[in-house]
This record gives C-alpha cells, sequence and structure tokens, in this order.
C-alpha cells in the first residue's frame, strides 16, 4: 500500500477525513472516484496520484482533504459503510412492527440491499483481499460486518419468525448466501439465477420454521397419554 505520509497507528474517529472538511462537495467527489478506482484495480493499485488525475486535480488537493492514502482509504470504508448500512436498515424496516412476518417478506429485499450495484460489491471484494494484507483495513471491514450482522439478526429477533436460538445460526446463513450470490452474479451474470436461488433459501427457511412451530404446538405423547387417562 502506498504511504504518502508518517501513519497513526489508531484509526480516526472518521477514518482520516477531518469533521470540517468531511461534508465538502469536493470532498465526496473524491472518495466516490477513489472507490471506483479500488473496485477496478483493488486498494494497493489505488494511489492518491490516480486519484488526483480521475479528479483532475493536482495531488496537494487530495492531500488538503485526506492526510495520506491510508486516510483516503479509511474514509472510503466509513463512506461505504454507511451506504451500506442505509440501505439494509431500510429494506429490512418493517411496515408494522406490531405484525409478525414470514422469512420471505422481510427478508426478500435484504439481498439487493446488501449486494448493492456490482460496483459496490465489486469495491467490497477489493477491500476483504486487502484486509489479509493490511491490518487497518481488516478492522474496517469486520466493523462493518458485525454492525450489518447486528442488524440482521436484530430484524430475525423483531420479526418472531424463529426461536431465539436461531437468530445468530439464521443471520449468518443468509449472510453467507448473500455473499455467494452476489459474487456468482458477478462472475456469471444471469446464468447464476441470483434471485431464484435466493428466494429458494427464503421458501426452505421458512418451512423449516414452520415446522418448528408445529412441533413446539404439537403436544407430545405423554401429554396426549395422560389426557386420554384422564
Amino acid at each position: 500500500m502506498e504511504h504518502d505520509a508518517p501513519e497513526n497507528t489508531q484509526r480516526p474517529k472518521t477514518r482520516g477525513v477531518p469533521e470540517s472538511r468531511a461534508s465538502r462537495p469536493r470532498a465526496q467527489a473524491i472518495l466516490n472516484a477513489t472507490a471506483k478506482l479500488i473496485a477496478d484495480r483493488g486498494v494497493a493499485e489505488t494511489t492518491v496520484s490516480e486519484v488526483g488525475r480521475a479528479m483532475n486535480m493536482r495531488k496537494s488537493v487530495v492531500h488538503y482533504y485526506f492526510e495520506n492514502k491510508q486516510a483516503l482509504v479509511n474514509a472510503v470504508q466509513a463512506l461505504a459503510e454507511r451506504k451500506l448500512l442505509t440501505r439494509v436498515q431500510a429494506a429490512l424496516e418493517p411496515a408494522d412492527a406490531h405484525k409478525p412476518r414470514d422469512f420471505r417478506s422481510f427478508l426478500r429485499p435484504f439481498f439487493r440491499a446488501a449486494q448493492g450495484d456490482n460496483e459496490d460489491f465489486a469495491m467490497r471484494l477489493q477491500f476483504w483481499a486487502e484486509s489479509r494484507r493490511e491490518s487497518d483495513v481488516q478492522t474496517g471491514v469486520g466493523e462493518t460486518r458485525n454492525r450489518l450482522r447486528d442488524t440482521l439478526e436484530a430484524a430475525v429477533v423483531e420479526s418472531r419468525a424463529v426461536s431465539a436460538d436461531e437468530t445468530a445460526t439464521i443471520a449468518s446463513l443468509v449472510m453467507a448466501v448473500t455473499d455467494g450470490l452476489a459474487l456468482a452474479e458477478l462472475l456469471d451474470g444471469d446464468r447464476a439465477k441470483a434471485s431464484e436461488a435466493y428466494e429458494l433459501l427464503l421458501k426452505l427457511l421458512e418451512l423449516g420454521a414452520q415446522e418448528s412451530r408445529v412441533s413446539v404446538d404439537k403436544p407430545s405423547s405423554s401429554m396426549r397419554a395422560a389426557t386420554i387417562t384422564a
């Protein structure tokens, strides 16, 4: 990874962009250009100089907003996380918080929200790969996935579709299948049948949840025998 200045070992609270400059249009444009370069070329191959060329500006202008490359990468990760969690939270928002939902009704929108467009997912793949080499990137990847998992688990709990002890397992399964299908669709396009495969997963989960509810509601053999004897 390119280093344009000595780096701080502590992860900045704003992940690299000063608070006073974070919302400026030019800073946001730099982040968007960097995200596209990372999606196309990877984190290691994206340099501050290339970002400047893509933006038709001097390297020093990029450094005015971001101290060094690590600060820029951190800020791109933070922006991508905010966009991802905003999409997912909106997709999982219940129309009626007091009404139980089946798996297909509340998890159907999760797949596309978590995937984003192809560029979003391609950028996440690059961050996942870079996290094997850079501990700071690994920290950001881990934080994002933990927040995504927490958001999904909370939605599963609120749905009352499964028992509490199954919540974490269901969330892990849905996240793993979502990631795998998103990758297959990126590589194979329509042939991946990603939407159809995800719909089948939701159907199987719903059937399993229904069977669990039936087994819980169904009296045990000993209870039936006691009732007959009485």
